[in-house]
């Protein structure tokens, strides 16, 4: 996507969009916090993507089933204490693709062969020579395409628990996490369906302050709460995921080839521990060509370099190209942000410079963040 077609696409109703732009209203309270009135509050409108990262409700995603985990019973032991034999792993020794091919036939003709070669796998040999009177339970190991594990709960007793491992292994199931956002600014987002995004639906969210603490909540047609927002900073990431959709075309790319069901959408990340360094031979392009427009000296590139490799925040987008060219990669689109309040060195040292990337960073309610460098690569 060129520097035009995104300027177009800002302007397309259409679009891919996380957030609108803050607006102060007042609003009845008295139906949201018991014994507060009229109150002001910052008044947003949220995409169905921003939704779905924010809601607190279980999501669905597909995971592939690797292996299993044996939970024994505890045995007792001579002088009648219970003794816990430690649970024990097996994984799968075969290897399934995590892109179909794009023939029908030809994947057809593989999924027959990996449904012959499924009795012959060591985990099912192993499963088979297990003494069940000792064998508690067995949970399935899931794995998705950026490799993490994760265990699979699955329903019945021990007997239909080795039939479902038999059954589905190297196989997509059905997993349920408790809701989008994991931890620590990581989101799953598999779990939406970009193919049926609509730009013109959208929904309410307020935030506002009670006894100088910040709420968050999205409402309800009626003004009622649909849901609370236990972190706030959920909605900053949602306003540094909105900017970055208007400034940086590769993401815009990555995120419309899910859409177009030529992706699929896998792990969103915002970190302020990243820590790439720069030096003044090696800056990123929107100050390699502010420094030779200014033929900046070399002392003030210095300054440049150190400042720019601090104070960092990125955000990445994974993603599985759905193509036989992409040979099952995972790949990574990754977004450097910088907050203009961290260039004072460089105000005081070279205005010039200053001034030119003060014009290229956006004020929002955030702060003034501007696109510092990208990158899109694929994990091997």
């Amino acid at each position: 996507m060129t520097a035009t077609q995104l300027q177009d696409a800002q302007h397309n109703p259409d679009a891919i969009w996380i957030i609108s732009k803050g607006r102060y209203a007042d609003l009845n309270m008295s139906g949201i916090i018991d014994g507060v009135g009229t109150a002001t509050v910052m008044d947003y409108r949220i995409s169905a993507l921003a939704f779905y990262m924010l809601k607190p409700h279980p999501i669905q995603i597909r995971k592939r089933l690797v292996g299993c985990e044996i939970h024994y019973h505890p045995s007792r032991t001579l002088f009648f204490k219970s003794s816990r034999t430690p649970p024990r792993k097996l994984f799968s020794d075969s290897i399934a693709r995590q892109t179909p091919f794009k023939d029908a036939g030809l994947e057809a003709h593989f999924t027959h062969l990996s449904e012959q070669l499924r009795p012959y796998d060591s985990l099912t040999k192993e499963l088979a020579k297990l003494d069940l009177k000792t064998v508690s339970h067995i949970a399935g190991i899931c794995r998705d395409m950026n490799g993490h594990e994760s265990a699979l709960k699955i329903e019945g007793d021990i007997f239909k628990q080795i039939e479902y491992i038999n059954a589905n292994l190297i196989k997509d199931v059905d997993v349920v996490l408790e809701k989008a956002y994991l931890s620590k600014g990581l989101f799953e987002m598999s779990g939406f369906d970009f193919g049926s995004f609509d730009a013109s639906e959208a929904f309410r969210l307020i935030k506002f302050a009670v006894d100088g603490k910040p709420k968050a909540c999205v409402l309800k047609d009626d003004n009622k709460v649909m849901f609370w927002i236990d972190d706030v900073r959920l909605v900053y990431y949602l306003q540094i995921l909105g900017q970055l959709l208007r400034v940086n075309p590769k993401l815009n790319e990555s995120l419309e080839l899910c859409r177009s069901g030529k992706g699929r959408a896998l792990k969103l990340l915002f970190n302020r521990q990243v820590g790439i360094d720069y030096s003044a031979v090696r800056l990123p392009g929107i100050y390699k060509d502010v420094v030779e427009r200014y033929r900046v000296e070399s002392k003030i590139r210095d300054v440049i370099a150190d400042v720019i490799s601090h104070h960092q925040f990125a955000v990445m987008f994974n993603y599985l190209p759905m193509s036989d060219t992409s040979e099952g990669r995972v790949f990574s689109n990754l977004s450097l942000m910088h907050n203009l309040r961290a260039l004072e060195a460089i105000k005081a040292a070279d205005p010039q410079v200053y001034s030119e990337i003060n014009s290229r960073a956006a004020n929002a309610e955030i702060g003034k963040y501007y696109l510092l460098d990208c990158f899109r690569g694929y994990q091997e």
